[in-house]
């Protein structure tokens, strides 16, 4: 699918995968909207890729129902319909079972089970058959590791929400896809005591190019992406313990 003039929607775009989503989308001249908390950075992205497509600019916490609402709204008055929605905003607090808060539960459920839900139910009526809905979830919606408890269940269950809508929406024509990436080089670590080695992440836009290809129903791409990603992996690990 040709992505020039789509309307694609991300949120979480104010740095990492969201970032380089953008990023690459603009250069596939897709009309973007963009969603974060920090207006300022928003804007300064806008004013970068606004020579090469339409940006619309849009600071919420999509954690917040009204400011979500609010969101979809504006994208109504500006795009009238939306063709990509990009679920990318999340995050992650490490701890063990003994310091779990229930800040620590509130905060990842409503970022990254809560938001994903509402953002679909919100965007549903601006998406006609052919749209798309992609969410960054995560490898721990799929494996479980000590110290994780409640981030691994929070992806567990976007993941469980993801695959129930997408039987749901296959009916209207409308997409649903999501990726699960492991360590990447973002914000997501700005929580932990020690960041991971270097050597452990991949940068930003090796996801980003992936999600691109899904929203371009390009399968073949998607493959070489995937393997070529794999396989900065192995070589990164062989080299690191040579």
């Amino acid at each position: 699918m040709k992505l020039e003039k789509k309307v694609v929607v991300i949120l979480g775009a104010s740095s990492g995968i969201g970032l380089a989503c953008a990023k690459l989308f603009a250069k596939k001249k897709s009309y973007l909207v963009l969603v974060a908390r920090r207006k300022e950075r928003l804007l300064r992205i806008a004013e970068h890729l606004s020579s090469k497509t339409k940006v619309l600019v849009i600071p919420a916490d999509i954690t917040k129902k009204d400011q979500l609402t609010r969101v979809f709204e504006e994208i109504k008055k500006t795009f009238k319909q939306i063709d990509v929605l990009i679920n990318n905003a999340g995050m992650g607090i490490p701890g063990s079972l003994s310091e779990i808060k229930d800040y620590d539960w509130d905060a990842q459920f409503n970022l990254n089970v809560k938001a994903v839900m509402h953002a679909c139910q919100y965007a549903l009526p601006l998406m006609k058959k052919g749209s798309h809905i992609i969410s960054v979830a995560s490898i721990a919606g799929l494996y479980s590791r000590a110290n994780y408890s409640v981030y691994c269940a929070s992806k567990h269950a976007v993941i469980g929400f993801l695959r129930s809508i997408r039987f749901e929406l296959f009916l209207k024509g409308i997409r649903v896809s999501w990726i699960c990436p492991a360590r990447i080089e973002t914000e997501f670590f700005k929580y932990y005591t020690k960041r991971p080695p270097q050597w452990h992440l991949l940068p930003a836009k090796d996801v980003a190019q992936v999600i691109v290809t899904y929203a371009e129903k390009n399968f073949l791409k998607r493959c070489y992406f995937r393997l070529r990603n794999l396989l900065k992996r192995i070589f990164k690990l062989f080299f690191f313990w040579y």
